[in-house]
This record gives structure tokens, sequence and C-alpha cells, in this order.
């Protein structure tokens, strides 16, 4: 849990490497997500599975780096 206190200071900074982790992360995380619900043994109880949504990580990210106040 050593990264949960990470934080960066610099705002523009901060917002690069968010971009940049979306960039990555989400597009091969829906990847998987939609190869996951097209396995028809699995994709039928997808929810019992797949904790978090695209959405959810998204909003993950987005509070990445803030450091606490």
């Amino acid at each position: 849990r050593v990264q949960s206190s990470w934080s960066v200071i610099d705002e523009q900074l901060r917002e690069e490497i968010r971009i940049s982790t979306k960039k990555t992360l989400l597009p091969a995380y829906g990847n998987f997500i939609g190869r996951f619900q097209s396995v028809p043994e699995l994709g039928k109880h997808a929810e019992k599975y797949i904790k978090y949504e695209t959405e959810d990580i998204e909003a993950r990210i987005n509070g990445l780096f803030q450091g606490s106040s």
C-alpha cells in the first residue's frame, strides 16, 4: 500500500500521468471485459466476476496522486 501515499505536487504533471494511465489501461480493460462477456458460460453471470466497470476504473484513476490534505 506504499503507492497509496504517493502524490504529485505539479498539477500539470499529475494530469499528464492520469491521461497516460487512462489511455493505456482503459482500452485494455474494456477489451478484457468485452472478451469475458462474450464467453457464453461466463458472460451470463459477468456481474458475479467483474467487480468494476470501466467508469469505476476511470474514477479511481482520476483520484490518483492527489495526496491527502
